[in-house]
C-alpha cells in the first residue's frame, strides 16, 4: 500500500518548512506533483523519501476556457518561464529510478477548464478539447515514453450529474487511460459514501482491469469545523489509507495473473503545507502526520491479514486435545476482557466476537472433521475467534508459502495442522482476533454489529451479511455473560465504565441510544455526535439553553441539550435524524 501527498502546487520558489519537516516525519511511498514544480523540489522528494510511486499532474493556467492544451507532456504552463515540463519531470524521476510514473493528463476538466461548468455548450466544448488532448499526449507517450503511464483527468465530486456527463461523452479517453486516478473525499460521510469517499468503487465496476489511485482525499474541513485536533483528523487520514490496505489484504492477490487489486492501492493525501492562500483545513501538519502514522504501521499487504503479535505458546500435554490445556469460560471471559480493553474497544462486542465465532469452544474448528477440509479450502479455521488458515500469519509467512507454494491453493493436511496449533491457546486466538477486530472498529466506531459483521466479510455492509443474525446471537449471549458476572461497567464504550477522554464529568452518566435502522446502541453524548455526523447531518447534537430540543435552528438541524437525562436518535435514509427525549432517563 503506498500513500503519500499532493506536493503544494503554489511551491514557488520552493515548498516551505512545514512540508518539508512532514515529509522527513513520515516518509511516504507515494507523492503527486505538478508538472511546474521546481526541479530542487522533485530531486529533494525523491532523494529523502522512499518514493515508489510519483504521479505527475499536468498542470493548466486559468487562461484555458473551454478547452485544454494539446500535449500534456510538453506543455509549460507559464510559457517562457523556468518552469519544468511533465517530460522534464519524467526524466528527472527516470534518473532516481522511480519504479512507477503515471502522467495525469489535468485536473477537474469539468470545473477547472469552465467557469461555467453546468452549460452543455461548454461541457461539449471541453470534452472535444480534452479528446484531442488525450490522443495527441497518448501518442507522444507511446513513442517516447512507453513504461510511464498515461491516466486521464479525475472529475470533482458534489455533481453527480456532471460527473456522470463527462464519463459519458469520454468514455472512450477512460477506456484508453492506463489507470484510473480519482478524487474521493470523505466529508464526514460514510468511508464507502458511493458520491464521496467510496466513488472509486464506481469505477471499479466499470473497468475491473485498472488499478485505481486515490489523486486527492482529506475529509474536506468535516473535521477541522468539529474542533477535532490535528493528530484526530490525521488519524482519520490514516483510516481511510487502512480501509483500502484491509480490503485488498481479504482478496487473494492475483497480481501475476493480471488481475489488479480490487481497492486502490496508492492513497494521496491532499495537500502537503503550502503558501498561503488554499483553505484553513489544507495543510497536513507534522501532528497530523503522526495521527496518520498512529493507525497506518504494519499495513497488511495484498494476499496477508493484518501483522499480528505471536504471544507465545500456551502450556502442552500429550493427555490434552491438541496439546493445549483447556480453559475455562471466566478465564476465556477475563481474556477476552483484557484485549477488548488493550484496544479500546467495548468488553460486549469483543465477547461477542468470540460467542459467535466459536461458542467460546477454543478447539472449535470449520469445517469439523480434517476430511473436509480440502473441500471447504479457503474457508478453513480454528480457535476462539476462528482465524482462517489462508489469512493467517503463520501461513503467509510460514515455509510453504515462502518457499513458492502459491497461497490460494490447497497446502495440504500438515500445513493446516501447523497453522492450527497455535489458535487452541485461547490467548494467541484472542490477542489475533482482538487486533483484526480493532481495524474495523476504527472504522465503524459506535456500531458494534456492523463492525463484527465487516470482521467477516470487510467488503459487504452488513445489512447485506448473511451472519449478521450470527453476530447479533453473539452479542445477546455476551450480554448474558456480563450480566450474570455483574460487571460493573464497559470500559470500551457501553453504559458505565470509566469517563470517556474530552467529556466534562457531568456529561458522563448522560447516555444516549442511537438507534442506526433495527440497531440500537448505548454510547455516551460524544459517540451520538460522531454517528449523527457520520450519517450527513451539518450539525450535531449540542448544548444550548435557547432552543428547542428536536426544533430546527438557523443551520436547519435539530439541536439536542447535553443535559437532558436521556433520549435517542433516530435515523431514517428518507428523513434523517429524529430527536425523542426519554423522559424515563
Amino acid at each position: 500500500m503506498r500513500w503519500g501527498y499532493d506536493h503544494p502546487y503554489d511551491a514557488l520558489p520552493t515548498a516551505p518548512d512545514a512540508a518539508w519537516a512532514l515529509y522527513g516525519e513520515t516518509q511516504p511511498t507515494a507523492a503527486l506533483v505538478m508538472s511546474h514544480t521546481p526541479i530542487a523540489d522533485i530531486d529533494r522528494i525523491l532523494n529523502e523519501n522512499p518514493i515508489q510511486e510519483l504521479v505527475i499532474r499536468c498542470k493548466m493556467g486559468p487562461q484555458h476556457q473551454n478547452s485544454v492544451p494539446g500535449n500534456g507532456l510538453t506543455y509549460q504552463e507559464w510559457e517562457g518561464s523556468n518552469a519544468p515540463t511533465a517530460e522534464d519531470v519524467i526524466q528527472i524521476a527516470q534518473d532516481h529510478g522511480v519504479p512507477s510514473i503515471v502522467v495525469q493528463l489535468y485536473n477537474e476538466i469539468d470545473i477547472e477548464a469552465t467557469d461555467q461548468a453546468d452549460e452543455i455548450s461548454n461541457r461539449v466544448a471541453v470534452a472535444d478539447s480534452y479528446r484531442k488532448a488525450w490522443n495527441e499526449t497518448r501518442a507522444y507517450q507511446r513513442e517516447h515514453y512507453p513504461d510511464v503511464k498515461l491516466a486521464a483527468a479525475p472529475l470533482s465530486q458534489g455533481n453527480n450529474e456532471r460527473f456522470e456527463w463527462y464519463c459519458v461523452n469520454l468514455a472512450g479517453v477512460y477506456e484508453d487511460s492506463d489507470i484510473v486516478i480519482e478524487h474521493c473525499y470523505s466529508n464526514g460521510r460514510d468511508v464507502e459514501d458511493p458520491e464521496w469517499g467510496g466513488r472509486w468503487q464506481r469505477w471499479r465496476e466499470w473497468f475491473p482491469m485498472k488499478r485505481i489511485v486515490i489523486g486527492e482525499h482529506n475529509d474536506n474541513g468535516h473535521l477541522y469545523w468539529l474542533g477535532a485536533s490535528e493528530r484526530e483528523r490525521g488519524q482519520a487520514y490514516g483510516n481511510y489509507i487502512r480501509h483500502m490496505a484491509l480490503i485488498n489484504a481479504e482478496r487473494p492477490d492475483q497480481q501475476d495473473q493480471g488481475v489488479p487489486l480490487f481497492a486502490p492501492d496508492t492513497v494521496i493525501l491532499f495537500e502537503a503545507p503550502a503558501t498561503p492562500g488554499g483553505d484553513a483545513w489544507w495543510p497536513i501538519t507534522v501532528e497530523m502526520g503522526t495521527g496518520i502514522l498512529d493507525v497506518i504501521q504494519n499495513l497488511p499487504t495484498a494476499g496477508s491479514s493484518v501483522e499480528q503479535p505471536d504471544t507465545g505458546g500456551g502450556e502442552t500435554d500429550p493427555g490434552w486435545p491438541y496439546g493445549e490445556r483447556p480453559w475455562s469460560q471466566d478465564e476465556i471471559v477475563a481474556r477476552s476482557h483484557a484485549a477488548a480493553d488493550q484496544y479500546g474497544m467495548p468488553r460486549r462486542m469483543m465477547l461477542g466476537l468470540l460467542c459467535a465465532e466459536s461458542r467460546l469452544d477454543q478447539y472449535a474448528r470449520r469445517p469439523k472433521t480434517a476430511d473436509k477440509d480440502q473441500s471447504y479450502w479457503t474457508d478453513v479455521s480454528a480457535g476462539l475467534a476462528q482465524q482462517t488458515v489462508r489469512w493467517s500469519s503463520e501461513y503467509i509467512n510460514g515455509p510453504m508459502v515462502q518457499g513458492g507454494h502459491n497461497p490460494a491453493k490447497w497446502p495440504g493436511a500438515a500445513e493446516i495442522e501447523r497453522c492450527f496449533q497455535p489458535y487452541w491457546n485461547p490467548d494467541h486466538a484472542i490477542a489475533v482476533g482482538a487486533k483484526q477486530l480493532s481495524g474495523y472498529w476504527q472504522k465503524f466506531a459506535l456500531d458494534q454489529l456492523e463492525t463484527l459483521c465487516r470482521y467477516n466479510k470487510p467488503n459487504m455492509p452488513g445489512v447485506n451479511n448473511p451472519n449478521r443474525a450470527n453476530y447479533q446471537d453473539g452479542l445477546d449471549m455476551a450480554d448474558a455473560i456480563i450480566a450474570a458476572e455483574n460487571d460493573p461497567g464497559d470500559p470500551g464504550g457501553g453504559t458505565g465504565g470509566p469517563p470517556v477522554a474530552g467529556l466534562p464529568m457531568e456529561l458522563h452518566e448522560d447516555h444516549w441510544r442511537a438507534i442506526l435502522g433495527s440497531e440500537c446502541s448505548f454510547n455516551p453524548l460524544a459517540g451520538i455526535e460522531k454517528t449523527w455526523f457520520d450519517h450527513g447531518a451539518q450539525l450535531g447534537p449540542t448544548e444550548s439553553a435557547d432552543e428547542v430540543p428536536g426544533e430546527p435552528n438557523e443551520r436547519g438541524a435539530a439541536v439536542v441539550f447535553r443535559r437532558f437525562a436521556g433520549g435517542y436518535i433516530r435515523w431514517d435514509a428518507d428523513t434523517g435524524p429524529t430527536v425523542v427525549l426519554d423522559s424515563g432517563g
